[in-house]
Formats: structure tokens, C-alpha cells, sequence
């Protein structure tokens, strides 16, 4: 049987279409991955101190904006008079309005006495030791039950007077991010960045490894905030799971190309003029199928969207496995086994209406009588097909 035109057009624009999203799949990602991880370790090493000095700098500067709005004018605070309750409520508005310049999440911010006891607060502040209340302005890190906070030190100074004596102490404090952001390991505070997750370690600890994997964060004043862990076996793992996601996208592309070159094969098997024609294209379509799923399975594997088993593979046999791998597997599986039932229907559907409808019994009227052996043998293997493709 020849090809019809638009049969050939179709499966012409579906390869060449296929063809031309893999490439693009393929060029979006060296490009993402090319402005994620550079061209080389050092270049995803400079990215990663970029990524975090940003960071740090974005939080900073709202510590900064909160404790400017209080130095700022009028700038002599009623630190030592704040023992009436106007006084006392005066200060607990300027704290909230600070806060509200801040724009950070768990935000603290607290004004101290010089013996250390807390004047007014807003937020859930940390313990900070008397060594840093006492001393200079500073910005640092310091731990928490909760994870690693920066925290802000300005002291509140008189400037009216000889002595300019320590009225108090500012201290201006935000967690670093949490959700999906920070998070505790075994070997430190783990931070995420745009390239890969890092450890950070304060300045006192001392880092392993070589030199090399190493980067410090520095705070305005040049002291140092952190100790960045990095190393290059980490940026080419990263690099490698990237380069598998973009392979399974491309192949989960191809599964799409596959899925359409159906329809063209769909054309043809209704066009076949004969059974072994019709049989033929059945089987190549149902072969697609089977070529798309495995397909569909390589894809997610290496996308990584196969990570949640829905039972032990050790206790399932290879076809289960098809259905149990995960929730995604389950459910493609689940569509390429309706696609396949709904195909073998339609082939049943044309058997009974090209083939069995020639033969010379009358089929239409469901009834024993009268009493023709041929008859009911028909009508009774017709009821048999029709409860087995429906079971």
C-alpha cells in the first residue's frame, strides 16, 4: 500500500520537529549550565562567593537600615530615662518601627543597658555574649539552637557631655535563611548557593582539606564572617547530575516524538486495505508504546524524578517494578497500558465489523428460538469476547 502524502508530511514534520526541540533542549542547557557552573572549577568557585557575598549583603544591609533608624535623629535615646511606662513605650515604638525598616525574616532587634539587661526588644533574639555587648561595633556570626544568625553590634554612645559614656547597645539580628537554604550537618552549617550547597565554619574553626577549597566571607571591616568549604569533586558532581537532568529532558522529548509518530501509524493501519496489513501497523504501534515507555523510564531516572520507590525493588518482580519504580513511573505506565487496551479494543471493534459481520447468521436478534445450533453458537461466542474485553 503506498504512503499518503499527508501521512508523509506529518511523520516528516514530526521527526524534524522532534529533531529541532532536542537541539534546543540541549542548547538551553549548556547554557544554564554554562552561566551556573562557568567554564571550569575556579569559575564556579567565584560564582559560589558571588552567590554568597550577596547574600550576606542583602542581610546586612537590613541590619543596617534597622540601626540606622535608631542612631538617627533625634539622636539621644532615652536609655538611662526609660524607667516610666510613657518612656518605655516610646522605645518599644522606635524598635518596631526599626524593625519595619528592616524587611527580614525572624528579625530581633534589641536595645541593652551597659549591665547587659534588655531595655525594649521586638522579635525572639539570641544570647549574645556580655564580651560583644561590652565591645566595638561589629558584625559576626553567632550560633543558635536554630542555626547560624548574623547579628549587628552598634554601641549607643552620649554625645552630649565630656565622658560621651555607653548609654546602651543596639543589637540587630537575622537568621540565615532555613527553608531549603541552611541547614545543619554532620560537618557544619550546610548553606545553598546557585551552584552547590557549601559547609560554613566560623572563623575559629579550623577547615580540612586543602587550602584551595576554601573561600572567606568578609564583613565590611575586613573581619572575617565565615569560612566557605568548597571543593572541585563537589562542582563536578554538580555539574555531572546537571548534565543527566538535561539528558533526560532531551530524552523525554524524544518519548514525546515517539508518542506522536502514533497518529501518522494510527492513519495507516485505518487506510490498511488488508487483515495483514491492519495486524501489522496494530503490532508497530503497539511496539511505539513500548519504545516510548522505556524511553519514559531512562528519562526520569536521569531527570531524578525516580527518587521516591513505592515499594522495595528487592521484593518486586520486574513488570510490578514498571509500576512501582515511583509515583511518575506508576502513572505513565498506567496511560501506556490504557493506550494499549484502547488499541486492542479498536482492533477488536474492526474484527467484528469488517470480518465477522459477513457471516451468514443473524447476530442482531439475541434469542433461543428458534433453536439453530450455528445461531446460538455465535450469539453465545459473542457474549464470551464481549465479558472478556470488558474484564
Amino acid at each position: 500500500m503506498a504512503v499518503p502524502s499527508f501521512v508523509r508530511r506529518t511523520m516528516l514534520h514530526v521527526a524534524v520537529g522532534g529533531l529541532v526541540a532536542m537541539m534546543l533542549v540541549a542548547a538551553a542547557g549548556f547554557a544554564v549550565e554554562r552561566s551556573r557552573f562557568g567554564r571550569d572549577a575556579s569559575a564556579a568557585r567565584a560564582q559560589i562567593e558571588a552567590d554568597l557575598r550577596e547574600q550576606f549583603a542583602m542581610l546586612s544591609g537590613g541590619l543596617d537600615a534597622a540601626v540606622g533608624s535608631l542612631t538617627s535623629t533625634p539622636p539621644a535615646l532615652p536609655v538611662r530615662q526609660a524607667a516610666d511606662a510613657p518612656s518605655v513605650r516610646a522605645l518599644f515604638e522606635r524598635v518596631a518601627f526599626a524593625e519595619s525598616r528592616a524587611a527580614l525574616p525572624e528579625f530581633a532587634l534589641t536595645i541593652v543597658d551597659p549591665d547587659g539587661h534588655p531595655i525594649a526588644w521586638s522579635g525572639r533574639p539570641g544570647t549574645i555574649p556580655p564580651v560583644r555587648l561590652n565591645g566595638p561595633a561589629a558584625l559576626f556570626l553567632a550560633p543558635s539552637p536554630l542555626g547560624l544568625r548574623l547579628v549587628r553590634v552598634e554601641p549607643l554612645m552620649e554625645s552630649a557631655g565630656p565622658d560621651n559614656r555607653r548609654l546602651g547597645t543596639i543589637v540587630a539580628e537575622t537568621p540565615l535563611p532555613r527553608r531549603d537554604g541552611v541547614f545543619t550537618a554532620d560537618d557544619g552549617f550546610v548553606m545553598r548557593t546557585s551552584v552547590v550547597p557549601v559547609s560554613l565554619r566560623l572563623p575559629y574553626e579550623r577547615i580540612p582539606g586543602p587550602a584551595r577549597s576554601s573561600l572567606s566571607i568578609e564583613a565590611p571591616s575586613g573581619d572575617v564572617l565565615a569560612m566557605i568549604e568548597v571543593s572541585d569533586e563537589t562542582i563536578d558532581q554538580a555539574r555531572s547530575r546537571w548534565r543527566a537532568r538535561v539528558t533526560g529532558a532531551i530524552q523525554g522529548v524524544a518519548c514525546v516524538a515517539v508518542l506522536l509518530f502514533i497518529g501518522p501509524m494510527a492513519d495507516l493501519r485505518r487506510l490498511a486495505g488488508r487483515r495483514a496489513a491492519h495486524v501489522a501497523w496494530t503490532v508497530g504501534i503497539l511496539g511505539l508504546l513500548v519504545l516510548a515507555r522505556r524511553i519514559a523510564w531512562t528519562a526520569l531516572e536521569l531527570a531524578g524524578l525516580a527518587s521516591s520507590p513505592l515499594a522495595p525493588q528487592v521484593e518486586s518482580s520486574p513488570i510490578a517494578w514498571l509500576f512501582l519504580a515511583s509515583p511518575l513511573d506508576f502513572l505513565i505506565t498506567a496511560l501506556s497500558v490504557a493506550a494499549a487496551v484502547a488499541l486492542l479494543g479498536a482492533a477488536y471493534e474492526a474484527f467484528l465489523a469488517d470480518q465477522l459481520s459477513r457471516a451468514p447468521v443473524d447476530m442482531l436478534r439475541f434469542t433461543l428460538h428458534p433453536w439453530e445450533l450455528d445461531r446460538v453458537s455465535v450469539v453465545a461466542g459473542l457474549v464470551v469476547l464481549h465479558a472478556a474485553v470488558l474484564a
